[in-house]
Order: structure tokens, then C-alpha cells, then sequence
């Protein structure tokens, strides 16, 4: 018994991919076949929607590590040279009592690096800003990040900040900050946070491409099938909600599939790609059963 086994979840496996293939396929090629979804059970069609962006979030994963991964490593080891080269000498920092203060000059500003990421990004002018003279929060600072005596900030580059106390950073002892403090500080702790974060970066994506984007895309499809539903409608074509709901599961196939196409080719289009190509495919299948007598009769079998 064993042996069979691995024999029987070998062919399990095959006969699941077979399956997968061929709704996969019809989906894509064949109208008729989404008058033979109407006969099927609704998990039926929502556990080939799980399985379809499963498979798509290990291609998107996949392209993600191989295409953008390398470029955020070179664009993070950019800002750190950067930093390093353009922190002042003379300049120093005093920590003490919870309070960053200065010897020198108030106010430290660090433009952004230049690295290949610069088309395809948007950012601001600088990288950081201290300014140990302020207190308050930063408001329209042209910098990705912002310090003051006592928050470190960071810009999400839509008018919001994100702040972290600087106790959680530099502890609450007494501290001398210059620029071989914060070299050995880049060097050391932060190169290794860097790292295990870029580490785990691609398992991050792959959960928000497996259930962020099935979750939106639901929740998506469950907001037109109710227009959907309309149409076949005035169509007279009864059909509870339910249904409706079902076809637009199967319809979601290809229309994610020109959707990443057009993200692919054009990523900084302007263009609702995923709203356009389900109107679009619904307005087809919609002319396509305008004069099926058998979709109004089978539905009032259902």
C-alpha cells in the first residue's frame, strides 16, 4: 500500500492539472463554455479561481525577484554611499536626555541618489533632512526622510508621514553621532536589517499577489456581477445573482490575464485596463446569449 501511494497522488496531480488546463483554456476560447459554467456548483468555480491566481502569484513572484529584487539591492546600497558621501565631516550630533542636538549647523540635508530606479520611481529632492532645531511634524518637505530632535519620519510621498520615536532607535544613552558613527552604523546593524528584509521581500509579495490581489479582484467581481445581472436582465434573460456571479469568476481569467499583459508592457499606463477588458468581454458574452432560448430555460431549471 505504500508503494501505491505516490503512484496514486502522481496521477491525482496530473489528473488535477488536466483539468485545471482545460478550464483554463475554454475559459479563454470558448464562449459556449461559460453557458455549461451555469451547471456547476459555485465552489467549483472558486476553487479554479484560487488555483488560477495561486499559479499567476508564482509568475508575478517570480519576475518580481528576478526583474525588480536586484534593482531595490543596488537603489538601498545607492542611498547608503550616498548618505556616507554627503554627511559633512565637521558635522556632529549629540544625543542626550531624548533630544538630538547640534554643534554646528541646525540643519543636515542629503540629496537623493541617482540609480537606475530614478525613471520608474517617483521621489523628492533629498533623502534625508535633520533639522534638530524643529519639533514639530514636517509639512511639504521636499525629503524621502525627515528627523527632528526627537522623530524620525518617513515620507509615503502622498502628503503622509510615518514617525518613529528616536529613542527606539538610538536607545536612551548618551550618544556622540558623526559621520564614522553612522558609516559603521550602515555598515553593521543596518545592512543586516537590509538584508533580511530584501530576503523576505519576495515571500511578502507572493502573499499579496495570492490573496491580496484574489481578495480585491472578488470583491471587484462581486460589486459588477450585481450590473451584470441588470443587463441579462433587459436581455430577458432570468438569472439569480448567484450565477451571474459565477460567470464573472470564469470571465475574470482572461481579463487578469490582458490586465498583467498591459502592466507588463506598459507599467506606468494610465489606462483601467482591468475595468475596460471586463466590460468589454462582458458586452461579448452578453451579444453571445442575447438569442440562446437553451440559457433561459436551463437557468429556470437551476
Amino acid at each position: 500500500m505504500q508503494d501505491k501511494k505516490p503512484l496514486t497522488q502522481t496521477f491525482f496531480l496530473l489528473r488535477w492539472m488536466r483539468t485545471f488546463w482545460h478550464i483554463f483554456t475554454h475559459s479563454l476560447s470558448d464562449l459556449q463554455y461559460y453557458v455549461d459554467v451555469l451547471n456547476a456548483p459555485l465552489k467549483f468555480s472558486l476553487k479554479f479561481v484560487f488555483a488560477f491566481y495561486l499559479t499567476l502569484s508564482v509568475v508575478l513572484t517570480t519576475l518580481f525577484t528576478l526583474n525588480e529584487l536586484p534593482k531595490i539591492k543596488m537603489f538601498s546600497e545607492s542611498m547608503k554611499q550616498q548618505i556616507v558621501q554627503n554627511f559633512p565631516d565637521q558635522a556632529r550630533f549629540q544625543w542626550q536626555d531624548e533630544k538630538l542636538t547640534s554643534d554646528s549647523s541646525s540643519q543636515l540635508t542629503i540629496t537623493f541618489p541617482t540609480s537606475t530606479m530614478d525613471s520608474e520611481i517617483e521621489r523628492p529632492e533629498n533623502l534625508v533632512i535633520v533639522d534638530t532645531s524643529a519639533t514639530q511634524k514636517p509639512d511639504q518637505v521636499p525629503s524621502l526622510l525627515y528627523i527632528n530632535q526627537n522623530t524620525f519620519y518617513v515620507n509615503s510621498l502622498n502628503g503622509v508621514w510615518s514617525d518613529l520615536e528616536l529613542k527606539e532607535i538610538l536607545g536612551s544613552e548618551p550618544l556622540q553621532i558623526d559621520k564614522s558613527v553612522v558609516k559603521n552604523y550602515l555598515d553593521g546593524p543596518a545592512s543586516s536589517m537590509r538584508d533580511d528584509l530584501l530576503t523576505l521581500l519576495p515571500f511578502v509579495m507572493f502573499l499579496f499577489f495570492s490573496l491580496g490581489l484574489l481578495i480585491s479582484r472578488i470583491i471587484m467581481i462581486a460589486i459588477n456581477a450585481i450590473i451584470l445581472q441588470f443587463l441579462f436582465q433587459l436581455l430577458d434573460k432570468p438569472i439569480r445573482y448567484s450565477k451571474v456571479f459565477q460567470l464573472a469568476l470564469h470571465l475574470l481569467i482572461p481579463v487578469e490575464i490582458i490586465n498583467q499583459i498591459t502592466l507588463l508592457a506598459l507599467p506606468n499606463t494610465p489606462i483601467p485596463m482591468l475595468t475596460i477588458a471586463f466590460w468589454t468581454l462582458s458586452a461579448v458574452l452578453l451579444w453571445h446569449f442575447r438569442t440562446l432560448q437553451v440559457f433561459r430555460v436551463e437557468v429556470k431549471k437551476k
